[in-house]
């Protein structure tokens, strides 16, 4: 969730009718520039664009992840079992108003029925994969 601020509250917590996996980002920080005139009409730009890659929606990027990203986590104990999942965490920026924003993480969760879910951190990029496990089950309950 964004604060009044605009910034990410430490974990999203996800809710049904939220669309995070139609959420694009990009691994790397791209480039942004303002693109130059092309041919002799109009007006200069003046608004930033990203110049080159184009940013790749988070399910996609899943998928695409190699069976050695996912690390076996246990998240919390509930009343019948011990909650466990497959984890994947990610530093990311996150597409906003098509320009790059601030690093986070992506932390994709696929629980033992093989669904996914995802979520987003503004965690520091030093944190371990069990403090994002704990602040994950403290937000989805």
């Amino acid at each position: 969730m964004l604060n009044e601020r605009g910034n990410m509250t430490n974990i999203e917590k996800v809710v049904p009718d939220c669309n995070h996996h139609r959420m694009s980002v990009w691994l790397e920080r791209p480039e942004v520039g303002v693109p130059t005139r092309k041919g002799e009409r109009g007006r200069h730009p003046t608004r930033e664009r990203v110049i080159g890659e184009n940013p790749v929606e988070v399910w996609k990027l899943a998928e695409e992840l190699p069976e050695d990203a996912w690390d076996n986590i246990f998240l919390r104990d509930s009343e019948r079992k011990e909650i466990w999942c497959d984890m994947a965490c990610l530093r990311i920026h996150q597409v906003r108003d098509g320009l790059p924003g601030p690093e986070s993480w992506l932390i994709i969760r696929k629980d033992e029925n093989g669904k996914k879910k995802y979520q987003f951190s503004n965690a520091s990029p030093d944190t371990k994969m069990n403090r994002l496990a704990e602040m994950l089950a403290a937000a989805t309950g």
